[in-house]
């Protein structure tokens, strides 16, 4: 009987290590993908934009003018923590305090979990967004206002039901893009695994290497066809990361003007085809007509490359399509634009971003792959989606993985810069300007050690030259004292009148010099 129950047990240890929780998405990239969660006693139901970029829950409470918030009054199962919280987010920032209450996930229950309540908030929800706050699915380290004393969703699952330590997430975007009806995405997330119908193909998995927001590292990106003339560190500098949470994918300003120019070049190939600097820098929209189906036959392909998990030796491409990075958008003002195709308009606008340093890869890219996040290998997997596209014109080109394939075996790892310059010029201007303090420097004190010197010859002379007026053995010390009316008064008198002058003469103009001197170096500091 004790054997029976034994293997009893193991097995419900097993079945709940192997266990998955799926949990229905809906949204899309301009708006967000979130899901259910309640929180409380009785419970409220609120929709919660699921971000890997970031670690905490977070509700809108009372004060906010979002439909659906969170009363912690009302709840009785809130206990107050009676900390201070405020986190700043790529788009938008919120204060508010901390405090532990009850959430309900899908089937999980978990209990005196960590929650920031939302006091105000600066460009945090807008009129489009349908979340009333985040579930953050990062990792612990990104905890607000710290880690301590305060625990993630993520982390209490682990704890409360044995998940295994990964998830996936299938993106796939609501296909109404005015939000008249509601339209099943068929989006979700699988807490402890993954579901093979949810993608085409196997994963290729890229090391995670860094234990903070999902980083990963870039190895190449190529452009209709062209790799990108960037190194390693170039692509990476500070930070790469993987962030459903954020709508565009953001790079570099280097990386960015490198794309836009072949992108340009590309689109002037057919000189039908206007496209402005404004819908480039994001400030425009592209207006394409319905049924006009060669749209995305007239921007390439981007292929981001990625180290090849377990033999980096090895990449592997992420392709990014036009459909991936021209995102169709609502217009921006539907009752004032007047356009040759009226109403018969679809409206698009450039997904790809630029920012002064680091790279996000956001939900335009995401919505392309079935991800796996598995973290206790340390790695993130990409494979093609099942998932219906946004918009159904038809396209050559669809996602794809491509390799893997031999790379460059460098040290590709982040670089760091505190400028927005490209990092090339910052090392050389840097270099430039120690160059030349060490040359200054240098020309100052050979030149103090000359005037030094120069001043000792001719204080030697004069002092010779005294020696030689006053070494008569007739007016030996009687020649500072003598009477004018004496004889030998003029004499002595132009004497010492002359080596005055000396003095004056030579030591008036080094100290000048050295002032102006000291002040040129002062101006290069």
């Amino acid at each position: 009987m004790l054997v029976l129950v034994y293997f009893a047990v193991v097995l419900v240890m097993v079945n709940m290590g192997n266990s998955l929780e799926r949990l229905e998405l809906r949204g899309d990239p301009d708006t967000g993908f979130y899901l259910d969660v309640s929180i409380g006693t009785p419970p409220v139901l609120l929709r919660l934009l699921v971000d890997t970029g970031s670690s905490n829950l977070v509700v809108a409470g009372p004060t906010q003018t979002t439909g659906r918030k969170f009363n912690p009054k009302q709840s009785r199962t809130f206990h107050n923590a009676s900390k201070k919280v405020a986190i700043e987010y790529s788009q938008g920032k919120f204060s508010g305090y901390m405090g532990y209450d009850r959430v309900l996930l899908g089937s999980l229950t978990l209990n005196n979990v960590s929650v920031a309540i939302i006091e105000t908030s600066v460009n945090f929800f807008s009129d489009i967004t349908d979340w009333q706050g985040i579930l953050g699915i990062g990792y612990d380290s990104l905890l607000k206002p710290s880690p301590n004393g305060i625990q993630s969703v993520y982390t209490a699952i682990q704890q409360e039901y044995n998940i295994s330590d990964l998830f996936s997430m299938k993106l796939c975007p609501a296909r109404d893009v005015f939000g008249d009806t509601v339209v099943p995405s068929g989006g979700e997330l699988i807490l402890g695994g993954t579901d093979d119908s949810h993608h085409h193909g196997n994963y290729m998995y890229t090391p995670i290497v860094k234990e903070q927001f999902y980083n990963v590292l870039l190895s190449n990106i190529s452009i209709a066809g062209t790799m990108l003339p960037l190194e390693c560190s170039e692509l990476n500098r500070d930070s790469t990361i993987v962030d459903s949470g954020t709508s565009d994918i953001y790079i570099n300003e280097v990386m960015f003007d490198a794309i836009v120019k072949i992108l340009k070049e590309k689109c002037k190939e057919d000189p039908d085809f206007n496209v402005t600097d404004s819908f480039w820098s994001g400030n425009e929209q592209l207006a394409w007509r319905i049924g006009n189906n060669d749209l995305y036959d007239m921007f390439p392909d981007i292929i981001l490359y990625f180290p090849l998990y377990n033999n980096q030796s090895l990449q592997f491409g992420v392709k990014v399509p036009p459909q991936l990075y021209l995102r169709q958008v609502a217009p921006l003002h539907y009752d004032s634009f007047n356009l040759p195709c009226g109403d018969d308009c679809d409206f698009f606008v450039f997904g790809i971003k630029s920012r002064s340093t680091g790279i996000i890869l956001g939900s335009d890219l995401l919505t392309g792959y079935d991800v796996i996040y598995d973290r206790k290998n340390l790695r993130i997997g990409f494979a093609p989606t099942t998932c219906e596209l946004r918009d159904n014109r038809p396209s050559s080109s669809q996602p794809e993985l491509i390799g893997p394939e031999m790379r460059d075996t460098v040290d590709c790892s982040y670089s760091t810069s505190s400028s927005t310059k490209p990092g090339i010029y910052g090392i050389v201007l840097t270099t430039a300007i120690t160059l030349s303090m060490v040359l200054l420097i240098l020309i100052l004190l050979l030149y103090i050690v000359h005037c030094r010197h120069n001043k000792r010859v001719h204080h030697t002379e004069s002092m010779e030259r005294l020696r030689d007026d006053f070494n008569d053995d007739n007016h030996s010390d009687q020649s500072f004292v003598i009477s004018p009316t004496e004889e030998a008064g003029p004499p002595t008198k132009q004497s010492l009148a002359y080596v005055e002058s000396k003095k004056v003469k030579k030591s008036t103009p080094i100290a000048a010099e050295t002032r102006r001197d000291t002040s040129n170096s002062l101006m290069v500091h």
